[in-house]
C-alpha cells in the first residue's frame, strides 16, 4: 500500500447516493407502528440510492408515535413516487421495505438525519429506481457541462 498524507476521509458505498434536485424529486409515505407518515408533512427525503434513503425528521415531533422516535434496526415499509418535474406523471412508483441503519440526532438543531437501508425491493422496482437515478445523473452531468450529452 502506498500512502501519501494527508489522509482523507471517504465513504465507499455499494451504490451511488443521489442528492435530490429541483428537477428530480421523490415523494413518499412510510408505514411504521401501524401509522402512515408522508413527505412534506412528517419527513423529507434528502437522498436516495439502490441500497438506501436518507431522510430528515423534525425534532419538534418527538413523541412515541413520531418518526423522531425511530431506533436502529426498526423496520419500515415504504411507498415512493419517483418524479421528473418535466414529465406529467411520476417516472415510477415503488414499494420497498427498509430498516433504520443510522441515526444522527445532532444533524441540526431542528432535524435528525436518519439512514434507511433498503432490505426488500423487487427486481422490477430495482430497475425503476436504477433508471430514475441514472436519468438524474445524466441530467446533472448535462447541467454541469453546460451542453447536451
Amino acid at each position: 500500500i502506498i500512502y501519501s498524507p494527508p489522509a482523507k476521509e471517504i465513504n465507499i458505498r455499494s451504490a451511488l447516493r443521489l442528492p435530490l434536485s429541483t428537477k428530480f424529486i421523490v415523494k413518499g409515505k412510510m408505514l411504521y407502528n401501524n401509522l402512515e407518515y408522508r413527505t412534506s408533512r412528517d419527513f423529507s427525503i434528502r437522498d436516495i440510492s439502490l441500497s438506501g434513503i436518507g431522510i430528515t425528521v423534525p425534532k419538534s415531533q418527538k413523541t412515541s408515535s413520531s418518526l423522531a422516535a425511530l431506533k436502529l434496526n426498526d423496520v419500515i415499509r415504504l411507498g415512493l413516487a419517483l418524479i421528473d418535474l418535466e414529465q406529467n406523471e411520476p417516472v415510477g412508483t415503488i414499494a420497498a421495505q427498509a430498516k433504520v441503519s443510522r441515526l444522527n440526532t445532532k444533524y441540526s438543531s431542528a432535524y435528525s438525519l436518519i439512514g434507511l437501508q433498503i432490505t426488500k425491493l423487487t427486481p422490477e422496482n430495482e430497475d425503476i429506481l436504477n433508471r430514475f437515478i441514472h436519468d438524474a445523473q445524466i441530467d446533472e452531468l448535462k447541467r454541469l457541462s453546460g451542453r447536451n450529452l
